[in-house]
């Protein structure tokens, strides 16, 4: 793999539910978020992907010494969920049958960042997002490479005197036969029809939900660093995100293939599936405070979160998410 070091940082090229992210401590030179696409409707077809590479544990891509010992770092993963991180774009790689994994340093600035997805499930976005790379600026390059049946990328950083171009290639090495040894039996997927967060944010009528006169949404913001698996992954899917322009701050997401997510990575506290509507809904309040609901509908996911406006509320709105798409 060649090292090219460009003028500019790299750029986030996707959409994103979530307010854009960023690991503690991330390099100046790091990227910064871009304005998202607009949110994308769910697909009509009972076809979607529900087995995933890997069975999406992290351990069986890579191990944290196996890691270390490449990149120089001392690291240990971490462990999220897809629906933990579904504006990360975990949900996004999970739904096409991928897997995303994650490995901080002890220093808290540096990442090691793999996302392993069937290329034919990613289609022409393998190919978009490989175009520049290895991308490189200072103690890290992002990488994307098709090996056999699947597409590996990412993002590394490395410890003073090694080439991180050099361990991505390392890091390719040690994932392209395990990745082979793994089943490629995945549906078909279709292109989503997309909408925008103008015309969601009237199909909600938000002021009469949230009882604030002159809320409504906006687009999202896209992830600075997170490797071009991710945002390809993003846009092969469609995944899209709005948020609220004012307060009560609110993040919605739809993810059009994902509702399978609810059953494969199941989150703490569910509300059950309501009688007759046809919908399954899962709630939680996570360890930051914040709500989150999930609403699974025609084989889709449409998600609500939030600090400001309660449980019962998100659901409500992720309900009509679910009605209005």
């Amino acid at each position: 793999m060649t090292r090219r070091v460009p003028a500019a940082a790299l750029a986030a090229g996707s959409v994103l539910l979530l307010a854009a992210c960023t690991l503690p401590g991330a390099s100046a030179e790091a990227p910064a978020p871009t304005s998202a696409a607009p949110m994308a409707a769910p697909k009509a077809t009972p076809e979607a992907v529900s087995t995933r590479l890997f069975d999406g544990d992290c351990d069986a891509v890579l191990s944290p010494e196996e890691v270390s010992t490449v990149t120089g770092l001392v690291v240990a993963r971490q462990a999220v969920t897809p629906l933990d991180d579904m504006g990360g774009g975990h949900a996004a790689v999970a739904a096409l049958g991928g897997v995303h994994c994650m490995w901080l340093a002890a220093d808290q600035g540096s990442v090691v960042s793999v996302t392993v997805i069937p290329a034919s499930q990613a289609g022409d976005e393998v190919a978009a997002q490989s175009a520049s790379q290895p991308y490189c600026y200072g103690a890290a390059c992002s990488f994307s490479v098709t090996v056999g049946e699947d597409w590996v990328a990412g993002v590394v950083y490395t410890a003073d005197g090694i080439d991180p171009a050099d361990a991505a290639d390392q890091l390719v090495a040690l994932i392209a036969p395990r990745a082979a040894e793994q089943p490629h039996d995945f549906a078909p997927l279709e292109a989503a029809t997309r909408v925008d967060c103008a015309t969601l944010a009237a199909d909600l009528d938000l002021p009469a939900l949230l009882g604030v006169e002159g809320v409504t949404l906006v687009d999202g913001n896209g992830p600075a660093e997170a490797g071009p698996g991710v945002y390809g992954a993003m846009a092969a899917i469609g995944q899209g995100g709005c948020l609220t322009d004012g307060a009560p701050h609110i993040e919605l997401n739809v993810l059009p293939t994902g509702g399978w997510l609810l059953g494969v990575v199941p989150p703490g506290e569910s509300t059950g599936v309501p009688s007759g509507t046809g919908l399954t809904i899962r709630s939680w309040t996570d360890a930051a405070g914040r709500a989150v609901a999930f609403v699974s509908f025609d084989g889709a996911l449409a998600q609500a979160s939030s600090d400001q406006v309660p449980l019962d509320t998100l659901i409500r709105i992720a309900q009509g998410v679910a009605g209005a798409v």
